[in-house]
């Protein structure tokens, strides 16, 4: 990761719209946000959202996009949930010129992968169970045999040479977070983090989280077995980064015209709130996620405390690999010129994000399965074991009480949060029945929810205002820029906060199509 951050761009505040797998990734797919990619009728749901859509019927999600403006499109790994019935079942590729995919992708030593090569061929091949099959290598060194390809064929200048799009999605610290076997007695001596809002009791949050127990010492044991094993199965990731970003290093008159983007889909707990284990809640821990990014222009060691997210990500390509788009085929923005200036950039840009949320399902801790060493000391494959329901009843998801929509404010004055939580029948279009708000400047762990220290005046703005995002369509509507259609300016501050303003361009890209570029574009993106 160092890699990554270190020669380029550390973004500060960067957030997912939807802390859950398969909506996050459908909306970084999209460009948009995630009222705008739920599945409508006659559309197979993917936790509510229209994955299938957006990866092969939409012309303006990202690999067909790319894919029709002459990129090669790759994608390694998990892309959103369905990919093996994509790809290893069904044989749907079109807009995708190379695959690399793990047919049990959830099994860190799965022996059955599926190919799909740039020259049309396919195979599906099954392996030999030994610790050379561990996903995460076998992901590493096809990617960086695919990157060599490409850019070797860039340096010839030969026929077949093209730009290229590649999405890496590594299974790695999803649970149960299997560690590679030279890696499973790394890090030993690691401990929980223990954060201000660890193991903390909210009787003012939303429920269920409101009505957690304290985690006891038999959960806190568990939960450190987890966070070895997550930790442990990222050394691998940080190897692939490694060996991709060297590869570019030795093509370096074509590599260097790559961009390299890590990130995640959601956050994470691990204790927070006293949620054992799990994302899907409305908090920082939840949401925020990691956006590092290097490449031409973009200034070593730069940081950015602008406010973006992952719908910004399809425009924010499309903008750096010069391809023309409508702003308002996307919800996001390009995020562009803050890459190239980072915090020195003086612009426009937004002051509010929405988050929204729709319980994918009712469970608790059993939800987190953790990895272990087998009984006799092996460690390929070892033994995954789903944690005792005894052991604690605090839920992580709650089809009736979880479903959410929030706004993320940053601005030169205020840093704060605004939620409304609905029961499962009204679907967050319904009249909520809690709320939350948090002033970050001074309650940066979100232990004190100051609803009711509003004054009425503002409880009726902040909800008309979340209400005006909850319908945006369009980045004019849903990431709107000073003096455009949505503003905070008619919502008095409750906050003293002086956090950074950032900014960034004024509109969407008005570039012209990347003519005959050999530039590229590579993302190295982790499942969390």
């Amino acid at each position: 990761m160092e890699l990554v951050a270190e020669q380029g761009i550390s973004m500060h505040n960067a957030f997912s719209a939807t802390p859950v797998c398969c909506p996050s990734r459908t909306e970084t797919v999209s460009g948009r946000t995630f009222h705008n990619i739920e599945a409508s009728s006659g559309q197979v749901p993917c936790q509510h959202a229209a994955a299938d859509y957006n990866m092969f019927d939409n012309a303006n999600a990202l690999f067909q996009k790319f894919h029709s403006e002459g990129y090669i499109t790759a994608a390694f790994g998990k892309v959103v949930n369905k990919v093996t019935d994509y790809w290893c079942s069904k044989g749907r590729v079109d807009g995708f010129d190379r695959i690399h995919l793990s047919c049990n992708y959830e099994d860190f030593y799965g022996t059955e992968y599926y190919n799909r090569y740039v020259d049309g061929t396919e195979e599906t091949t099954t392996h030999d169970l030994d610790e050379n099959v561990y996903q995460t290598a076998m992901m590493g060194n096809a990617s960086v045999d695919f990157v060599a390809e490409q850019l070797q064929q860039q340096r010839d200048d030969a026929d077949t040479a093209k730009p290229f799009f590649l999405w890496l999605g590594p299974y790695a610290p999803h649970t149960a977070a299997v560690p590679a076997a030279w890696y499973a007695d790394a890090l030993d001596d690691e401990q929980l983090y223990e954060t201000p809002n660890y193991n903390q009791q909210c009787p003012s949050h939303h429920p269920p989280v409101s009505r957690n127990a304290l985690l006891t010492s038999d959960v806190e044991s568990e939960l450190l077995q987890l966070n070895k094993d997550r930790l442990r199965s990222l050394m691998s990731v940080d190897d692939m980064v490694d060996a991709l970003v060297q590869v570019l290093e030795e093509y370096g008159d074509v590599g260097e015209n790559t961009y390299v983007v890590f990130t995640s889909d959601h956050g994470y707990n691990l204790g927070q709130f006293c949620i054992p284990c799990g994302k899907m809640q409305p908090y920082d821990n939840d949401v925020r996620i990691p956006l590092f990014m290097r490449g031409p222009g973009i200034s070593a060691d730069s940081t950015s405390n602008a406010l973006v997210g992952n719908i910004d990500f399809l425009p924010t390509f499309l903008d750096l690999a010069g391809i023309a788009y409508d702003v308002d085929d996307y919800d996001g923005r390009s995020m562009k010129d803050i890459l190239m200036s980072g915090n020195e950039f003086s612009g426009p840009w937004r002051d509010a994000y929405l988050l929204e949320f729709k319980s994918v399902g009712t469970f608790g801790m059993t939800h987190c399965p953790i990895w272990w060493k087998s009984d006799d000391g092996s460690v390929v494959p070892g033994q995954v074991i789903k944690p005792s329901s005894s052991l604690i009843n605090n839920l992580i998801d709650s089809v009736e009480l979880n479903n959410w929509r929030v706004l993320r404010i940053l601005d030169g004055e205020r840093n704060e949060y605004y939620a409304e939580f609905y029961d499962d029948s009204a679907a967050n279009t319904g009249s909520p029945y809690f709320y939350e708000f948090f002033d970050l400047s001074t309650d940066e762990w979100q232990l004190d929810n100051r609803y009711d220290s509003l004054s009425d005046a503002q409880k009726t703005d902040y909800s008309a205002l979340l209400q005006t995002y909850g319908e945006c369509v369009g980045a004019q509507a849903c990431s709107p820029f000073e003096g455009e259609e949505v503003s905070l300016g008619d919502i008095s501050s409750t906050s003293t906060s002086t956090s950074t303003s950032t900014s960034t361009p004024s509109g969407g890209n008005k570039g012209g199509k990347n003519k005959g570029s050999k530039s590229a574009a590579a993302v190295a993106e982790k499942e969390t």
